[in-house]
């Protein structure tokens, strides 16, 4: 007496291989789509749901760069508000910052503690004429008032770095600005 092990028919063994073929391409696309939403914040321009299109200010403000004698597509403009404001360690805040029309590059910013270097808020990346206007830090801070360094790097369309330039702010958590 032989036993034989039944290991299911081919139309069984195609459909599993079809399933699996399935739930592979789903996972590539799931993470093709994670990918593009870091690489470019949201699609509003920025990496959190109050950014948007159009200048902060009705005026033109007070820009970083060069501006004498200096062509306008070789000016890395920005705008950040240096104090900006958290009500507590998980709020928004209103940090404005801005990548004005002027501005042909796509930019992100990086805030960092100065006296540690301790990254506390990294934001998606930012498309001309894009800003945020308030958003939340990446790690929480005691109540206090925090001496910072806001990077901003400018990315070309391949999303290759350009330039950085830095700026010094100060990080109110629950202490209102002078």
């Amino acid at each position: 007496m032989s036993l034989r092990v039944r290991r299911g028919s081919d139309a069984n063994r195609r459909l599993s291989m079809i399933f699996m073929i399935a739930i592979a391409a789903v996972t590539v696309v799931l993470i093709a789509v994670a990918v593009f939403f870091q690489l470019s914040g949201n699609s509003q321009g920025g990496g959190d749901s109050s950014s948007g299109s159009g200048s902060i200010y009705d005026e033109d403000a007070e820009r970083i760069g060069p501006d004498d004698g200096v062509e306008k597509s070789d000016v890395f403009a920005y705008s950040i508000n240096v104090k900006p404001y958290f009500r507590n360690a998980t709020a928004k805040g209103t940090l404005y910052i801005e990548n004005p029309a002027t501005n042909q590059n796509y930019m992100g910013v990086t805030i960092e503690l100065a006296d540690t270097g301790e990254v506390i808020y990294t934001s998606g990346m930012i498309q001309p004429n894009y800003k945020v206007e308030t958003a939340a830090l990446d790690v929480r801070l005691e109540e206090g008032v925090y001496p910072c360094v806001a990077t901003f790097t400018a990315y070309d369309r391949n999303f290759e770095e350009v330039t950085h330039a830095t700026q010094e702010i100060t990080v109110y958590i629950k202490t209102r600005p002078e």
